[in-house]
Parts: structure tokens; sequence; C-alpha cells
């Protein structure tokens, strides 16, 4: 006895293999069929002794239920309609020759495959039949007369199509093969799938056959007042048959043309269309319902595709993830840390741009940390760049030669240096066979050392043009090639990015691409200020997130100045938090789209963050670490320092008390001598030297001793200041003229009222400044230092001031030189301690020190002491 055949209609793989599970071993054959066309073409070509239908299953056209329509062509053949109890059934079984299972157990379907058989086919005519084993018994359904309207090629390019889908999961061959079908089926010159691309209202060329590639290569089509808008807005079809050339897009006409909708859960996704464009063939309503179908098999195998993608970007995701934690936390450096997170916010989220900027408390400002940059602008979107007539771009590009720029010229061009935060940029004409097409744009946070060879800037000219060309391609350019040639140019000039700018017009650049990274770790491109941006301050304040496109119309100052100054058209930004607190934020841009992120990409950006903060304040706490070891060295270098002084101190002292006695007995005996000897005579001249000799000596002994003596701070008296100055002259004036400088003492000649303060104090002051200056002074042309004191009774204060004429004083450090230990010397030839011990004077007696100083012109430094009333 052969073995029954029995077709089993379902698009659940689950509720197959439990009716199999069953079936099979009762030694039933099972034919599965996974939709109403594979149910029809099964039935037209095999011969079956019973069937189970899911009652989920319909006709795509119609929406009429599967078991309905075999009902109508298979009178008397057994069926069971499996029809779960969570679903709603919109259409009734017939009574005769159809069992209702609700359930998929094992006890279920063999009761009601026993049911259907004992019941349906029971009678005088039969004899009755009951059990599996009255299968043999029961007339098969017999093939040939479903889809009579169908041919056999037909047919067979829908199952063998069916087949072909569940073997591919990539979206780019399910549509190929989609679109292949659909000019087969028609016999059509062109088949095409439009999808729309999610941004605008346009539909654009995803799979096609037949169509020129000079045509595809621009073939965007707009969701109004379109044929194919709208098949896609109103999920019906569209057939035109020969009614003359039909414009299918601008300078695009065919002859014929059928679009139909590609719905999924009746909602449209897509428009499958075939056209004739030189033939005069028409498109008729069999087409139309071949197409449907087919269109049918492609939203089923479309959102498989799509969700088999996505399962591979997650997985794709969660890898990056993993490498990107690595990298980030690989180094301790911080410079290292920044750039590394910066490379992995972009290469993670795929994204244009990623910036992080740091929340400054103390003056409410975001600093910009680090970035890194690969943005690519479309076309008419591009950001400009005005030169004026004193650009020296607009002399590059006259000249047809390379110039560079720097900080410190005289041009239009510097404001964009300081905003970016670069020191040097490199201007490189991009030329054509007859005229200037544009520039790039090289810029360097850090001067290189040598200029480029004529070789590598041939080198660099050559990789510029070829990524001009590969621009110049519109939508169908690639960015892996202008990106990589970008890449290799800032290698080749040791640049930190680098910009390709295109003329447009005769006062402006459009920028193209931009491709580099860097970190500004000293602050020296200009800072945000939080005042003018609530919306910045409020993200860092509640630590949330914030979302946003250029074309925002509610978008905050902060939002609107970070997408000026990114030249971004969608923005990123999340708070970097650390210890639960804002610490500053990462910015995503991008600046190809004009949307705002996905929740997905939300969620991904947030993860990114997370371990960004971590690994940041792991470089941070290991920077603050090394800062602290570094000055706990210095320090203990100072005071080793400090000791060695005092011992000098002490020596000096020692060695002033030896000199001392010595001295006392010359001058005594020569004051003798002096007045036993004749005026007017060799030996009083010779005596007289003698005691001028020895007073001079023991003045300088004086001042050396009151110099290192100590101090209580109980010990102020009245000071007169000219007599204190006049005192340190006379101890450093041959040491200053022996040099060779010229030395300026500008002193008042009446009296001066007194000052309160410790006795011999005010002389280290002077002596400090005096020897800084003649310090300064040294190896230069023409030295001249000087001293000028002025009595300021309406302020009340006697201000001196100590000038020099050497290299000056570099502003970042002016505030520095009254700290302890700071120093510019030599090691071994300063203590850092004159200027940090001279204010501490001048604090004490109620007075100021400053200081102005100009590079090359020289420093002079301001005392104010209060006068006693």
């Amino acid at each position: 006895m052969p073995a029954a055949k029995m077709l089993v209609v379902t698009s659940d793989y689950d509720v197959l293999q439990r009716i199999r599970t069953v079936l099979e071993a009762e030694s039933i054959t099972v034919f599965p069929g996974y939709s109403h066309l594979d149910a029809l073409t099964l039935l037209n070509n095999n011969e079956f002794d019973a069937a189970l239908i899911d009652a989920q299953v319909a006709d795509s056209r119609t929406g009429e239920p599967t078991f309905a329509i075999i009902a109508r062509m298979a009178n008397g053949f057994p069926r069971i309609i499996y029809h779960p109890k969570t679903v709603k059934l919109n259409h009734r079984i017939a009574d005769i020759g159809e069992v209702l299972l609700n359930q998929l157990d094992e006890e279920s379907i063999r009761g009601a495959l026993h049911y259907a058989l004992s019941h349906h086919y029971s009678g005088a005519a039969t004899g009755g039949i009951s059990g599996i084993e009255g299968l043999a018994q029961i007339p098969r359904f017999k093939p040939g007369i479903v889809n009579s309207v169908w041919s056999a090629e037909e047919v067979q390019t829908f199952l063998t199509l069916s087949r072909s889908l569940t073997e591919v999961l990539d979206l780019s061959d399910v549509l190929n093969r989609v679109v292949e079908a659909a000019r087969d089926l028609t016999n059509a010159e062109e088949g095409m799938i439009l999808l729309p691309d999610g941004e605008t209202d346009q539909l654009y060329l995803r799979a096609k056959v037949g169509i020129e590639q000079d045509v595809a290569r621009n073939f965007r089509v707009k969701t109004q007042d379109t044929l194919a808008g709208y098949v896609f807005k109103n999920g019906s079809p569209a057939l035109i048959g020969a009614s003359g050339p039909q414009k299918v897009k601008t300078e695009y006409f065919v002859n014929s043309l059928l679009y139909v909708p590609i719905l999924l859960k009746n909602k449209p996704i897509g428009v499958l269309g075939v056209n004739n464009k030189q033939r005069h063939d028409t498109f008729d309503e069999r087409h139309q319902e071949l197409l449907l179908n087919l269109a049918a098999y492609a939203a089923i195998a479309i959102e498989n595709a799509r969700i088999h993608g996505q399962s591979i970007k997650r997985a794709r995701e969660l890898k990056a993830l993993v490498d990107a934690s690595e990298q980030m936390n690989q180094s301790l450096q911080l410079e290292h840390t920044l750039q590394t997170t910066c490379d992995q916010c972009v290469r993670v989220l795929n994204v244009n741009d990623a910036l992080i900027y740091q929340w400054n408390r103390e003056n409410g400002s975001l600093q910009l940390l680090g970035r890194n940059r690969r943005q690519l602008w479309r076309s008419g979107q591009e950001p400009l760049v005005p030169f004026g007539q004193q650009s020296k771009i607009l002399q590059a590009l006259k000249s047809r030669q390379p110039i560079w720029i720097d900080r410190n010229d005289q041009s239009d061009d510097v404001k964009m240096l300081e905003s970016f935060g670069a020191q040097t940029l490199l201007t490189i004409p991009i030329t054509g066979e007859r005229q200037v097409l544009g520039a790039l744009l090289v810029y360097y946070t850090i001067p290189p050392v040598n200029a480029p060879t004529p070789e590598i800037l041939g080198r660099v000219r050559q990789l510029t043009l070829d990524s001009v060309l590969e621009l110049a391609k519109g939508r169908d350019r690639n960015t892996g090639p202008v990106f990589k040639n970008l890449d290799d140019i800032n290698a080749l000039l040791e640049a930190q990015w680098s910009e390709v700018a295109l003329l447009a017009g005769e006062t402006q650049l459009a920028l193209q691409a931009a491709v580099g990274a860097d970190v500004w770790l000293d602050a020296t491109i200009s800072a945000l200020n939080l005042e003018n941006a609530p919306d910045l301050r409020y993200l860092l304040e509640t630590l949330s997130p914030l979302n946003t496109h250029k074309a925002d119309i509610s978008n905050g100052a902060g939002a609107r100045a970070i997408l000026e100054q990114t030249q971004n058209n969608m923005l990123l930004a999340l708070p970097l938090a650390q210890r639960g607190t804002g610490w500053g934020m990462v910015v995503f841009g991008d600046s190809s789209h004009d949307h705002v992120f996905s929740s997905r990409e939300l969620d991904l950006a947030r993860a990114v963050v997370g371990q960004a903060g971590t690994a940041l304040e792991n470089a941070g706490l290991y920077s603050e670490l090394q800062a602290s070891l570094q000055e706990l060295q210095a320090t203990q270098a100072r005071l080793i320092q400090a000791a060695r002084l005092s011992a000098m101190g002490e020596l000096a002292a020692a060695v002033a008390h030896q000199i001392n006695n010595p001295l006392t007995t010359i001058l005594s005996d020569s004051e003798l001598l002096l007045e036993h000897s004749q005026p007017h005579t060799p030996q009083y001249e010779s005596v007289s030297a003698i005691v001028r000799a020895s007073k001079r000596a023991k003045a300088v002994v004086r001042r050396l001793l009151a110099a290192v003596r100590t101090v209580e701070p109980s010990g102020f008296d009245t000071v007169n200041v000219i007599a204190t100055i006049e005192e340190t002259l006379a101890l450093v004036r041959p040491y200053i003229e022996r040099e060779k400088m010229r030395l300026h003492q500008r002193l008042p000649d009446g009296k001066l009222p007194p000052i309160r303060a410790i006795p011999g104090e005010l002389d280290d002051v002077w002596l400090n400044l005096l020897l800084n200056a003649h310090d300064a002074l040294t190896g230069r042309p023409n030295p001249e230092l000087g001293i000028q004191v002025e009595y300021l009774p309406a302020r009340g204060v006697i201000e001196v001031q100590v000038w020099d004429n050497g290299p000056g004083i570099p502003p970042e450090i002016s505030e520095e030189i009254f700290k302890p230990f700071f120093t510019t010397k030599p090691p071994g030839e300063g203590t850092g301690l004159g200027l940090h011990i001279a204010r501490q004077i001048i604090d004490r007696v109620g007075g100021a020190i400053s200081v102005e100083s100009m590079p090359d012109v020289g420093t002079r430094f301001f005392v104010s002491l209060p006068v006693l009333r």
C-alpha cells in the first residue's frame, strides 16, 4: 500500500514541525506549502489524500483565506483547518469536509485527523472509513484544476524564486533576484525596485535590470506628484499601456509601465516596477497579478533580509564596543586616551565627527580637548570659507604656489587659525590644465620643523586631484578613497588635519571634505561660554542628551554654536560624567544627513560615552598622580637647594666675621698713621687710600652680615627708602658695571616721608630686582638697567621702578614668576625664591608689586610702598 500524502499549508515553521512529527510517525508523507501560492502550485502538480491548512494563510491580492479557495476547488477533499483560539477568524468554515483544530499537541492533531476521516467519509457509498489507515481508500485530490490562468513557466519561476529567496539573506541579493524575476515574468525591457531613503520624500533605485548605468546613477523619484510616488503612498498598483511615452522622472520616458507596491503588513515598503522603453509591447492585468504575487514574496524576503542584516549589525556593534573599550583603556596617558576615544567614537557610531569637551566650572566654559573628523558634505550644503583681498589664501591661488600662514601674520586668515586652535596653515592650490580649481588647506597645531620637499608636494597634489575627481562623481562618489587620500596627505605633510575646498566664486571656497584629528591640552583653542548657551549648561547639570539637527528651529544657542563651529548637519551631545557629576560632554556630528540620531544610535552612543568616561577618569587620575610626583621631586630638589643656600649664607656670615676683625685692625692702625702724617705728602696720600679702602670693605661686610641675619617679624621701624636703595646700589654697582652694563638711577633730591618696614628687608627687594635685571641682560647688545623713585602724595605712596631693556617675560608666565621655586634660569643658577620673597616683603609693609613686559623691548617692575602719615 503506497504511503499516504498530506498537504500542510502554514507560514509558521514551528507549526509545521509539530504537525510533521505526528504525521510522519504514522507513515504519512508531508508536503509543506509555506504560502498561498505554494499551496496552489503543490495542488496543481501532485495528488494528495488530505490537507491541513493554517487559517492565517491567505491570498495576498484579495485577502481571502487559502482554506476557502481550496474548498471551492476540491469539494469532498478532507481538510483540517488549524485555527488558534488567540486569532480571530473572519471567514466562515464550510460544513462539509473541514475539521477545526485549535491546539497543536499530539492528541489534538491525531483526534482532528481521525474525526475528519471517520465523519466526512463514512456512509453507505463507501461502507465507512475510520482511522488513519483509511486514507489509502479515500479518492485523492487530482492535479490540473488549479491556476488554469498561469502558464507552467510562470509557476516554475515562482517556485524557483521562492526556493532561492529562502537561501539568501543578503538584501542586495534578494532585491536583484526579485527584479530579475519581474522582468522574466512580464517580458519587460527594464525592471527596478525603488525604496525610500528614510530622510527625504524620495524613492531611490536599489535594484535594477536593463537600465543603463548612467541613468541609474542618479535615479531618484519624489513621492510627490509622480506615478511611483502615488503607488508607494496609496499602496495601489499603476498600469499604463499604449498611451504614448510616459515620464518616469525628469527627461526619462517609457512607452509602457507597470508599478506595484511592495506591502508588508498592508504597509508599503517599496515599489516593484517594469518598463518598456524601446518596445511598444504593453502590460495587462495578468502581468499586474503576477507582479503583485511577486511583490508579496519580495516583502517577506526583504523583511527577513533586513532582520538578518540588523542581527549582523548588532553583533558588529557589540564587537565594536568591546574593541573600543580595549583601545580606550590601553593607555593611561591623557593625550593618547583623548585621541583614541575620539577615534573610537567615530568608528563605532559611523559618524563624521567626534569631539570631547571639558566643563570648566570656574569660568563657566566648555573647552575643546580632542577631535576626530572625517567629514564629507553633500552638494549644496558645503560650508563656505570666505577670503578677502589681504588673505594669503588669495595670494596662493593667484600665484599657484604653496603659501604658509601663521598667527603672527598680518592676514585675514589669522582668525580662522585661532578659531580652529591651529598655529600654522599651509595653502596648496589645486590646479587643472588651465585654471585654479580650489585649495588644499593643511592645518598644524605644532608647526613643522622642515618644509615639505618638492617630491612630497608633487605626491600631495596628485592625491588631492584624485580626491577631487572622486568627489565630482556626485552621489556615486566613494568616501573610502577620499578619506584614504587625505589620511595619506596628513602623513606626508606631518599635519593634524587637511581640507579639500573648491572655488565658489571669486571671494570664497566651498569645503568638500575634511579629515584629521588633534588634541588640545594647552587651551590654544577658544572656549565656548556657557552663559550664552543655557541649553548646554542644562545638559551638563542634568546629565541629559541633546539630539538635534541643523534645520530644527527650536535649537538653543549652544546647539547652534556647536553646529556652526563643527560644520555639521546633525548633532548628538551626551554628558560625560565622572563620579556621578558632569565633567564634560562628547559630541557626535554628521555632515551627510539631515535628521536626528535614532534611538538605537543613542543607546550605542551612551555605551561608548560611558566607557569613555571611565577611560578619561583613569587617565586623568594617572596624570594628576604623575604631576604630584614630579612636583614632589621638584620640591625636594628645591629644599635641598634652599638648604645649600642656607649653609652658604652661614658660611658667608662666618667668613664676614673673620674678615671683619682684620679690617678693624687695619682701619684703626691706618687712622692712627694718618693722624701722625703730614698732609700733602706721599705717605699721607697712601694712608688715606688705605683708610678709604678699609671703610669700603667694612661697609660691604656690614651689608653682607645684614643680608644673612635672621630678623623677627616684630622688628618694624621707620625706614628711609632712598637710603636702602643707595646702600644696595653701592653693593651691586661694581658688579654690574664690570659687565659693561649701563646703570641709570633717578632719585629725588628732597627728603621723602619714611615708611614702616623691617630694617634690611627692603634692601633684599632692590637687590633681587637689580640682580634679575643684570641676569636678563647678559649677552644682550647695548645692555641698560635702572632704578627710579617717585613720591605720589595723592596716593600716599612711594613708587619705585626697576627696569631693563632685556628680552622680556613671556605673557604666559607673567603670573608664575612670583610663585616659590619658579625660575627660568638653568639648573644650578637660580632658586626661584627671589621674587617670591620680594612679594612677601612688600605684602608685609602693605604695598604692592607688579610687572609689565614686552618681548624684545624690556621689563619694568613697579613697587608701591605706603608712607607714614
